[in-house]
Formats: C-alpha cells, sequence, structure tokens
C-alpha cells in the first residue's frame, strides 16, 4: 500500500508534466496574471488608431499614463494621424510592447522571416517611441511551440490574458451598449474574484473607439473591487522591461538596485528552503507541503487548471494500481 506520501510526490510530478504542456493558456509560457495579488495590468492590442490619443486623453487623472499598456501593430505606423498618439502616449509615461503583425500568420514563416519580422518591427517601433520592446503579444491559435521558442531566443517575452474584455465584439455599437458589454466582461470576472489571492492581465484593443470612451468607466470597476491598476513591469516584477537594442537577446542591463533585490530575494528563498527542510521532519508534514505545492494556480484560466488536476488525479490513480 502506497504512502500518502508516496502519492502526494505523484500527484506532484503528474501536475508538473501537464503544466509543461505547451499552451497559449499556460502562464509558464505566457505570464497571463500579476505576481502580487490584488493587481491588475490592462493591455492594448492591436492599435495604435486615431483613438489612441482618446483613450489617453478620457483618462482625465483616473489613472497615471504609465498604467496604460501599448502593444502597437507596426503596419500602421506609417501613417503620421496613428504613429503620433503612440508618440505622444510614450512620451507621456504609457509602457510600449509590441504585437505581432495582424497580416502574416506566425506558423507560416521560416525562422530567418520571422527573426527578420521580429527585427524590423521592433526597429520601427524603437523610431517611433524611442523605446525597444521586449514584451510581444502573439496572435492567438497562431502558436506552436516551435514558433514560441524562435521568438523567445531572439530574447523576446511573449505575454498571455485571463481577462477579456471583448471589446472587439463592440466596434460600432452605441455608447450604452458598449458600456454595458465591457463593464460585463470585467464584473464576471471580479465579482468572482478575492483581491487578497487574485490578479490579472486584461485584454483590450485600442482601435475601438468604444475602448477608448469606456476607459474611466473600467478604471472605477476595478477600484470598486478593490484592485489596483497598475502598469505591466510593475504587474511581472520586471524591473528591467526594455530591450536594448532589436538584436537577438539584447535586453537591458541590471540596475544596482535590481541586483540588490535579486541578492535579497535569493537570501529569502535561503531561509525559505532551511524553514522547508526543518518543516519536514514528519511524512505528514512533507504530504501536506507537497500537495500544497502542487495545487493549480488559482490565476489560470479555469479550464486549463481542471485539465490540469484530472490529469494528476488519473496518473496517481494509475500509480496506486500498479502498487
Amino acid at each position: 500500500m502506497p504512502s500518502l506520501l508516496q502519492l502526494a510526490v505523484l500527484a506532484l510530478a503528474a501536475a508538473g508534466v501537464v503544466r509543461a504542456q505547451f499552451s497559449q493558456d499556460n502562464p509558464q509560457y505566457f505570464p497571463n496574471s500579476c505576481k502580487t495579488p490584488g493587481q491588475i495590468a490592462i493591455i492594448f492590442t492591436d492599435g495604435p488608431s486615431t483613438f489612441t490619443a482618446s483613450l489617453i486623453s478620457n483618462l482625465n487623472g483616473a489613472t497615471p499614463t504609465k498604467n496604460i499598456n501599448l502593444f502597437p501593430v507596426t503596419r500602421f505606423l506609417n501613417d503620421v494621424t496613428v504613429s503620433a498618439p503612440l508618440k505622444n502616449a510614450a512620451t507621456a509615461g504609457a509602457f510600449v510592447g509590441m504585437r505581432w503583425t495582424t497580416t502574416v500568420n506566425l506558423t507560416t514563416l521560416t525562422e530567418a522571416q520571422i527573426t527578420k519580422q521580429l527585427s524590423d518591427d521592433c526597429s520601427l517601433i524603437g523610431t517611433v517611441t524611442g523605446k525597444v520592446p521586449k514584451y510581444i503579444y502573439l496572435s492567438r491559435g497562431d502558436v506552436t511551440q516551435q514558433t514560441y521558442t524562435i521568438v523567445k531566443n531572439q530574447g523576446y517575452t511573449p505575454i498571455g490574458y485571463n481577462l477579456d474584455s471583448q471589446d472587439y465584439l463592440l466596434n460600432n455599437t452605441d455608447a450604452d451598449t458598449c458600456l454595458s458589454s465591457i463593464r460585463g466582461s470585467y464584473d464576471k470576472v471580479l465579482s468572482a474574484a478575492n483581491p487578497a489571492s487574485s490578479s490579472f492581465i486584461a485584454l483590450e484593443r485600442d482601435l475601438l473607439q468604444c475602448t477608448a470612451d469606456s476607459i474611466t468607466a473600467v478604471i472605477g470597476l476595478i477600484q470598486s473591487y478593490n484592485f489596483t491598476l497598475v502598469d505591466l513591469p510593475t504587474c511581472l516584477g520586471d524591473a528591467n522591461p526594455y530591450r536594448t537594442s532589436c538584436t537577438a537577446g539584447a535586453v537591458a542591463a541590471t540596475s544596482s538596485a535590481s541586483r540588490a533585490s535579486t541578492a535579497a530575494a535569493s537570501s529569502t528563498r535561503s531561509a525559505a528552503a532551511a524553514t522547508t527542510a526543518a518543516a519536514a521532519t514528519t511524512a505528514r508534514a512533507a504530504a501536506t507541503n507537497t500537495a500544497a505545492a502542487g495545487a493549480p494556480n488559482a490565476a489560470m484560466p479555469l479550464s486549463y487548471s481542471v485539465f490540469n488536476t484530472i490529469a494528476a488525479v488519473a496518473v496517481v490513480g494509475a500509480a496506486f494500481a500498479r502498487l
């Protein structure tokens, strides 16, 4: 008969295998929530557009411009009427990432073609904004593990989300329908969430007037649920969120403060490891700690968490039958 500790270890191993599977819902590959509970970052993709300027002006002090995270599509940047709003937003402090071009399916390209597209897009964004993007939004469903690896090897961090405003469904709708629908998307998720244990990366699109017109209402709703709107670097705990150049692997040099923080974190982890070792003096304590470590991430999309848990239980059951 297997012990409780053996079963717990098998469950953890099974969960680890499932969590390692490539998926755009897997936060190991696509970070989709903030590191600190109670935080929300909103990423705006598919722009810039003339509505990007409206998005910034409509803030009206509701939140600092730095909490606006823009992931522009470069094919729009040759039009000064839309590149200017992006430049102005970046100058005002908005965070700038990069959105993979919407006209090309990533999976149809060779490695050389992907590398060139990334470099060209990165350079154009850098020219317009003065910021060299590190974070990239890849079209959902257009990514394989192979193409993901190519993008990562070029020094980019693909970003995910766990709250979709679904504003793309609201183009050309009236103002009341727009506001009600976007509020409904946030309400559905935040009303079921606990700011003491949950965090989010929300997806919106600054290509739409509806998105720009609803921004202050969205911020108010977020605050009403006791969540805090933050910029993406704060959300992910990244002290170096830009690259130094668009060449492969180029990232910002680590600051002295960041190195000190890393050293402190390392010391904390060492202390935590010592505490864990001491706590594992009995099989029951070890089993409890192991089971807790294998629990699904609460911020992970529900379907992925459920799949993770079912797979883990199935593996444990099979192992039990063999013992």
